[in-house]
């Protein structure tokens, strides 16, 4: 009888506990597919009046459903309820592991399985929104969709106020794009076609750099079928960035559990989303922050972003590992494939490489781990393949030898006269969790060598670590164009994550508010004025982007009324276009529609790049088997302000290697960057092309040149813009 009470009490706590490990995961998958959907709403709608990309956002959507919802899904039917520690993040990495397997597969095939997760990510969204609603009190879900929405407009906002654009393609075409946009869309598209990270500008010599994240934009895209351009525009904000959001929620999640021992209740509410939003999109204003260099390049930075993905989701699982394998053997398994998974980050982002070895040494010998010869070796094979992909991704110590600079980034970065409050604003979040960890374990001197020996202070310590060793570099180096943020910003991505561990801690685990809480909430009010700023901001720049390109394109545009005054005659602010009369208003909506393409579609400019888009729908054999050849005669050599721009977008747009696309000229400090060291034997010392490869390369010379390698050139005769031509046959 008693064996039967104690078998039925421990029943009902994991069904309590299965419950809330559910209802958590469920949650967070609902609140990400609301960002994720935001996003896509807004980016289809800020295209109006061009392609719609309709089928293309069905089926991200589909795909990002299928991401972030299945392991919520998994965990509910398996009733997992004393192990979900860490469990949500590993089966993210393996479904990103398989859709990667999948695209290598024949396209037949591949897209059997691709259709078959989009159709089942539709359902699984729809049955964690019926549990949701069934769950919770509908002013509760109601606010978490809020929320949702509000954070899924701020990224709308900031993904598309920089570099990206829901008109990439439109802008490539009246000269409107960064090079850095091209850049990593040439090293994309080799990926896709020839499996090398490379350019691509003179046959495709390898690149040292973090290729990673382009590796991975590039499998994604074959399997959603669409252009490198699509994939930087469309894929990465409104799929990775999403699922990154979660990873970051989820890892809270496990670190709560990890100091609860995986029992206590979740009860999440409105203060925890409500804090998400505040530290996601921030309160304090960007001109504010921005004159120490605090950014959000989190965003911008597809490598790093993708870094950062991979650096919780992997935490995640480190954690599992440590924590919940009990067998020996299945031990030194997870510990050798984590030995070897954790320095692929370099691939991501160098600076993630240093900081996650850095902080793994600390954590071996603070928690002594030397004392398991597993942890020993995994540790010793980790270090070593670092070194290994370090030095296959850095090629700046071939050229450059003057790296060390002190203060480099803050004296180059930050405004003049706020140096010195560089380290209190830049470390802010990082300062706010050790206070708040120290307030609410009243930490003192007494106390304070027991806490530290019994670790209670780990995860300060861990902080520390992660700041310093992203201090070290900032201080010691110059690390040209900012890229010293990030290795300064890592801490303040972790430690916003351990500040929603403390809204955890402090407001779920004891269903009240701590007091040191309440006093917080007293300026919450504030906050959110200050953060709904922020957003509008954001939201406004990205809208008056897409305008001023509008107004580009319409002002190509010409009818026998001139009708267009409008649309021609305004100025890049969506606020001042949209006042005025009521009257009006429907006959500027409707030109700022439909005017710009009319416009575009005219141009000898659309019509070259639309004619080297179409290339790259030609089969991967041939493109592989091909190179592409463009007179310097032609148009696009006079589209942009520089010939550098004009010879990334040929790989970028055909994911075919050219031959004669390198510029004649490269000053010292675009010689280091972009690529061209990989071509070095290719230029004089002075930076000049050899006559053989710029000044005396005609469609002849490009002939003799591959004849040899039994490729197929394509080439774009000099005066015509819609026609391309082989000049042999496979």
């Amino acid at each position: 009888m008693m064996k039967s009470i104690t078998h039925l009490n421990l029943s009902l706590q994991e069904s309590i506990v299965l419950k809330k490990h559910n209802r958590f995961e469920i949650e967070v998958s609902v609140f990400t597919s609301i960002i994720l959907t935001t996003v896509l709403v807004f980016f289809h709608f800020s295209r109006a009046g061009f392609e719609s990309y309709l089928y293309e956002i069905h089926q991200i959507v589909g795909l990002g459903f299928f991401i972030l919802c299945l392991p919520g899904y998994y965990i509910r039917i398996n009733k997992i309820s004393n192990s979900t520690i860490g469990l949500s993040a590993l089966i993210t990495l393996l479904l990103f592991l398989t859709l990667i397997l999948i695209s290598f597969l024949p396209k037949t095939i591949s897209n059997i399985f691709f259709l078959s997760s989009i159709y089942i990510g539709y359902l699984l969204f729809l049955l964690h929104l019926i549990y949701f609603f069934k769950a919770k009190p509908l002013l509760y879900a109601t606010s978490m969709i809020l929320f949702g929405v509000l954070i899924g407009l701020w990224l709308f906002g900031r993904v598309y106020s920089g570099y990206h654009s829901p008109l990439a393609f439109e802008n490539f075409s009246i000269g409107i794009i960064s090079q850095d946009t091209i850049f990593h869309s040439s090293i994309l598209e080799m990926i896709k076609t020839n499996g090398i990270p490379s350019t691509g500008l003179n046959d495709t010599p390898y690149l040292p750099y973090h290729w990673g994240s382009h590796w991975l934009l590039a499998r994604l895209s074959i399997l959603v079928n669409i252009s490198s351009t699509l994939s930087y525009n469309l894929l990465y904000p409104c799929l990775l960035i999403p699922i990154f959001l979660k990873s970051v929620l989820i890892f809270s999640k496990d670190l709560f559990d990890l100091r609860n021992n995986n029992t206590s209740k979740y009860k999440t509410g409105v203060i925890f989303w409500l804090a998400f939003l505040l530290l996601i999109v921030g309160f304090l204003p960007y001109t504010f922050t921005s004159k120490w260099a605090i950014w959000d390049s989190w965003v911008g930075s597809e490598s790093y972003l993708v870094g950062l993905l991979y650096f919780f989701l992997l935490s995640s699982v480190i954690i599992r590992a440590y924590t919940k394998i009990e067998n020996a053997k299945i031990f030194a398994l997870y510990a050798l494939a984590l030995s070897i998974l954790l320095p692929l980050i370099g691939l991501l982002k160098i600076s993630l490489l240093i900081i996650l070895l850095a902080t793994c040494c600390y954590l071996f010998l603070r928690l002594k781990l030397y004392i398991n010869w597993v942890s020993s070796l995994a540790l010793a094979i980790s270090i070593i393949l670092g070194y290994i992909i370090f030095k296959a991704t850095n090629y700046l110590g071939d050229v450059e030898n003057d790296n060390f600079y002190l203060f480099h980034f803050i004296k180059r970065w930050t405004q003049d006269g706020w140096k010195g409050f560089f380290y209190y604003f830049h470390y802010f979040f990082t300062f706010i969790y050790i206070y708040l960890k120290f307030k609410n374990l009243h930490v003192n001197f007494t106390n304070f060598k027991k806490l530290l020996f019994e670790r209670k202070l780990l995860d300060v310590e861990i902080l520390i670590v992660i700041s310093i060793m992203g201090l070290i570099p900032t201080s010691l180096l110059r690390i040209d164009g900012g890229s010293a943020y990030y290795f300064t910003d890592i801490q303040a991505r972790v430690s916003i994550s351990l500040v929603l561990l403390f809204v955890l801690e402090n407001y779920m685990n004891s269903y009240k508010f701590s007091t040191l809480l309440r006093r917080i909430l007293l300026i919450v009010p504030l906050l959110i004025i200050f953060s709904l700023n922020n957003i509008f901001i954001k939201v406004e720049t990205a809208f008056n982007n897409n305008l001023s390109s509008r107004i580009k394109m319409a002002n190509y545009y010409k009818d026998a009324n001139d009708s267009t005054e409008f649309i021609k005659g305004a100025q890049p602010d969506i606020l001042q276009y949209t006042s005025g009369k009521f009257s009006d208003l429907d006959k500027k909506v409707d030109e700022m529609i439909n005017v710009p393409f009319k416009g575009l579609k005219i141009t000898p400019n659309y019509k070259l790049f639309s004619l080297l888009d179409s290339v790259n729908s030609f089969d991967v054999n041939l493109k592989s088997k091909s190179f592409i050849y463009v007179p310097k005669q032609n148009l696009l050599w006079s589209l942009f302000n520089n010939d550098r721009l004009s010879g990334l977008s040929i790989p970028a747009l055909t994911g075919i290697k050219t031959i004669g696309a390198l510029p004649k000229y490269l000053d010292d400090n675009y010689y280091r960057t972009y690529g061209y060291p990989t071509y070095k034997d290719q230029y004089y010392k002075t930076g000049e092309m050899t006559v053989h490869h710029y000044k005396g390369l005609n469609l002849d010379s490009a002939r003799n040149a591959i004849d040899s390698m039994n490729y197929t050139l394509l080439y774009i005769p000099k005066n015509k813009l819609d026609t391309l031509k082989l000049t042999n046959n496979l």
